[in-house]
C-alpha cells in the first residue's frame, strides 16, 4: 500500500514538473515575442518624429512567420513621402482584449508620446466583460495551451476517435466502411451509397478520405443537386467556406428551386459574417418555400442579434475610454476596421461627436479578392471572411491606411498655418 502510495506521489510530481516546464517554455516564448517586438520599437533621440502607435491584436502584431505585419510597412509608405518624419511603433498582441490594451495604454502613451493612435482590435472581445474577475488558472500559458487543444479536438472530430473506440466497435466500423466501398465499386451510380460514405467518414473525423470520396462522387454525378448540397454541407462543417461555397452555388445553378440548399448557403454567409448575402438568400427561401420560412426566419433573427451585437459592450464602453483618454491629451485617434468587414460596426461604437477618423478595409480587400486568391491575402481563416493577413495583405492594410494618415497630417499642417 505505501509502495502504490509513493507510485501516486511520484505520478503527480512528474505531472506537475512537465506542467511547470511547458509553462516555462510557453512564457519564454512571450518573453522573446515582446523582446523582438520592443526591439522592433526601438525609440530613436530625435524629437521631430511625427510618432504613430498602432494598437491591436495578432492581425496588428509582427508574428515573425515572415509575412511582416502592417505598422512596419505604414512606416515605410509614409517615410517615402516625407524622408525620415515618421516613426510608426507596433504594440499589438496575439491572443489580447481591449481590455488589456486599456490597461496598458498610460504606459505606451508615456513611452511613445504618440501624435496619433491607429486602433484595429475588438474581435477578441467576444463575451467579454467590461469587468472580469481574476481566475488564477486562466492566466497559465498551460491552461490556454490546453483550452486550445480541446478546442481543435472539437472540431477535428465530430464523434470518438479511432483510438477511443472498444476493438469490437473498430471491427463493426472496418465492416461498415467496406461493405460501403464495395457498394460504390460495383455500382458507381448508387448515389445514397456514395453519401453514405462519405457521411461514414464525417462522422469520424477522417477529413481526408471524406473529401478524396467526395471528389469521386461530384464526378459520378456531376449534375446531381443532392450531392453538391451534401458536399457544401460537409465542406461547411469543417470550416472549408471556398468549397463550400462552390459546391452549394453549383447545387442552386443545378436546381434553383431546392431550398435546403439555400439554407445551407444562409447559414454558410451567416458564419462568415457576410450578412447582406445571407438576408438575400433567406429572403428567396422565405418567398418561395413556405416549408423552409420557419427555419430561414430563425436564421434572419439570428443575424439581426449579431448586426446589433456585432461587438460586445466591452469593446463599446473600452473604445469610447480611449477616445476620452487620448483626446483629453490631444493624440488623434485612428479607427481601422479590419479587412472585408463594414467600417459602420465600429462607426456605433461612439456617440457620433467625436473627431474619430475612421478607416475601412472593406472596399479595397473587396477589389482585391476579384484579382487574386483568399490565400494570397490571408494565411489562414481565422475569423471567417478573413484571418491574419499575408504581406500582400499587410501591404494592402498599410497603404489604405497611409492614405488617410498622409490626409489627416496635411490637415493639422494647413490648419497650424491659417
Amino acid at each position: 500500500m505505501a509502495l502504490d502510495s509513493r507510485k501516486i506521489a511520484l505520478l503527480i510530481g512528474s505531472i506537475i514538473l512537465t506542467l511547470v516546464i511547458i509553462e516555462g517554455f510557453l512564457r519564454i516564448g512571450g518573453f522573446v515575442f515582446l523582446a523582438l517586438q520592443q526591439a522592433d520599437n526601438e525609440l530613436s533621440e530625435s524629437s521631430e518624429d511625427y510618432r504613430i502607435l498602432a494598437l491591436g491584436e495578432s492581425t496588428t502584431a509582427n508574428l515573425h512567420n515572415g509575412q511582416g505585419a502592417w505598422p512596419a510597412e505604414l512606416e515605410k509608405i509614409l517615410n517615402n513621402e516625407s524622408p525620415g518624419m515618421y516613426r510608426v511603433f507596433n504594440e499589438g498582441r496575439p491572443g489580447t482584449v481591449t481590455t488589456d490594451i486599456l490597461k496598458n495604454l498610460e504606459y505606451n502613451l508615456d513611452r511613445y508620446n504618440p501624435h496619433m493612435v491607429i486602433t484595429m482590435m475588438g474581435t477578441n472581445d467576444q463575451g467579454a466583460k467590461v469587468k472580469r474577475k481574476s481566475d488564477i488558472f486562466k492566466k497559465f500559458r498551460t491552461y490556454k495551451l490546453g483550452k486550445l487543444i480541446i478546442v481543435g479536438l472539437n472540431n477535428k472530430f465530430t464523434g470518438k476517435s479511432d483510438s477511443a473506440l472498444a476493438p469490437e466497435q473498430k471491427k463493426q466500423d472496418y465492416a461498415i466502411e467496406k461493405q460501403l466501398i464495395n457498394v460504390v465499386t460495383d455500382e458507381p451510380d448508387n448515389i445514397q451509397a456514395w453519401m453514405y460514405l462519405v457521411t461514414y467518414y464525417e462522422e469520424r473525423g477522417d477529413i481526408e478520405k471524406m473529401a478524396e470520396t467526395m471528389g469521386k462522387m461530384l464526378k459520378v454525378a456531376p449534375n446531381n443537386v443532392q450531392i453538391f448540397q451534401k458536399a457544401g454541407s460537409s465542406y461547411l462543417g469543417y470550416g472549408y467556406y471556398d468549397e463550400a461555397e462552390e459546391a452549394l452555388l453549383k447545387a442552386i445553378s443545378i436546381d434553383p428551386i431546392y431550398y435546403e440548399t439555400h439554407l445551407g448557403l444562409g447559414h454558410l454567409y451567416t458564419m462568415t459574417n457576410r450578412s447582406e448575402k445571407a438576408v438575400q438568400v433567406l429572403s428567396i427561401v422565405i418567398e418561395r418555400s413556405p416549408a423552409h420560412k420557419n427555419e430561414a426566419d430563425e436564421l434572419l433573427k439570428r443575424i439581426s442579434e449579431l448586426r446589433k451585437n456585432y461587438y460586445s459592450p466591452a469593446t463599446r464602453d473600452n473604445y469610447q475610454e480611449l477616445y476620452k483618454i487620448l483626446n483629453k491629451q490631444g493624440i488623434k485617434l485612428v479607427v481601422m476596421q479590419y479587412p472585408t468587414q463594414k467600417i459602420s460596426e465600429f462607426e456605433k461604437l461612439f456617440t457620433g461627436n467625436e473627431k474619430v477618423l475612421f478607416v475601412s478595409n472593406e472596399e479595397n480587400f473587396r477589389k482585391a479578392l476579384e484579382n487574386f486568391s483568399y490565400d494570397e491575402l490571408f494565411v489562414d481563416r481565422s475569423r471567417g471572411s478573413f484571418g491574419h493577413a499575408t504581406f500582400q495583405g499587410n501591404m494592402l492594410i498599410a497603404e489604405n491606411v497611409a492614405s488617410a494618415v498622409l490626409n489627416e497630417v496635411s490637415s493639422e499642417q494647413i490648419n497650424v498655418v491659417t
